[in-house]
Order: C-alpha cells, then structure tokens, then sequence
C-alpha cells in the first residue's frame, strides 16, 4: 500500500510539476494560458484511460488466475481505447483554433498552441491507456512506482532546463508532450512482457 500511494503520488507530482514550475520561473498569466490549453488537451484522456482504468483494474484482478484471457482483454480494451482515444486526441488538436475562437476571449488565443502541442503527446498517451490497470492488477505497484518516478524526474529536469533557457508556454507544452509521448508506449511495453510479447 505504501508503493501504491507513492505511484499515485508520483502521478499527481507529473501532473502538477509543469503548473509548479512555470509560476516559478514565469508570471501567473502564463500559467492561466497552459491551465487553459491543458485542461482542453486531456479531456479525451480523462474520459477515457481515467474511466476506464477504474472499470478494467477488478477486471484484469478477476482474470489473474488466467494469464492468457487476461492479456486477450488488456490486449482489446487497449485496442479499443487506442482507436478512440487517439482519434479523438488528433481531433482535439484539429479543432483547437477554432473551438477557442468560439469558446473563449481573445485573451486565451496563446492557449491555442498549448492545446494542439498537448493533444498530439496526449494522443500517444494513449497507447498505454489500459496499461496501469494491468500492472497494478497484477500487483506490480513496484513497476508502476518505477516508472511513475522517473517520468516525473524525466518531466522536471526538461521542464527546469527549458524554463531557465528561457522558453515560454509552447516549451513547457513541447516537454510535457514529449514525456506523456513516453508513458504510453513504456507502460505498453511493461505491461505484456510478462506474456513475451515484445
């Protein structure tokens, strides 16, 4: 239980360091301006992976005894939330100019690049969608603790580095992007190399 809850707050650490760091190095208006263009690029995400997660992890525990309808159903639910998921990320970087002219001031109009850089990391994101329900139904929390800590080291040191040469929102977006453009893909793999699958 203490892995786990050091997993989940490395999770919550990944999701806030980008907030932390830019209203450190930068002024509040540009947090406002990433707050805006990333709360529209993980709605996809949120509605998809973090839903389904909670539904797919007494699942994937039901099937432990199992192993090969276990990786049959992590193996379709994440083709299905792959499918749908990136397709609707790409669209959400397609319609984020025009959604934000319609839908906001004119003020956020700097939010627009946030949100297509962040859909498109979010769309590879995606990938992985069912892969931390598995591990952790799994009782891998050792693995989910591993990598969990090092996104978010991967995702400071980025941050720090191009905040302190002097990048603005677009930076910060750029290498939040790049790691979640990670996550996917390494937790994939994670998750079925138990079943040797490459």
């Amino acid at each position: 239980s203490t892995r786990l809850f050091s997993a989940e707050f490395g999770r919550a650490l990944l999701d806030q360091s980008d907030y932390m760091l830019l209203g450190i190095f930068r002024t509040f208006a540009a947090v406002g301006v990433y707050t805006v263009g990333f709360m529209f690029s993980v709605q996809m995400l949120q509605l998809l992976t973090a839903n389904m997660t909670y539904m797919l992890f007494p699942a994937f525990t039901k099937l432990n005894n199992q192993p090969q309808k276990q990786l049959e159903g992590f193996l379709k639910a994440q083709r299905i939330l792959a499918m749908f998921g990136v397709s609707g990320c790409l669209l959400q970087a397609a319609i984020a100019a025009p959604f934000a002219h319609l839908a906001f001031p004119e003020k956020w109009e700097p939010s627009i690049v946030v949100m297509q850089i962040l859909s498109l990391g979010m769309a590879t994101r995606m990938i992985g969608g069912a892969s931390f329900a598995l591990l952790k139904s799994q009782g891998r929390f050792t693995t989910t603790l591993i990598y969990r800590w090092a996104f978010v080291a991967v995702q400071i040191a980025g941050l720090i580095a191009v905040l302190a040469m002097g990048g603005g929102v677009a930076s910060v977006a750029v290498v939040v992007s790049i790691v979640a453009s990670l996550i996917g893909p390494l937790a994939f793999h994670s998750a079925i190399r138990p079943y040797g699958l490459g």
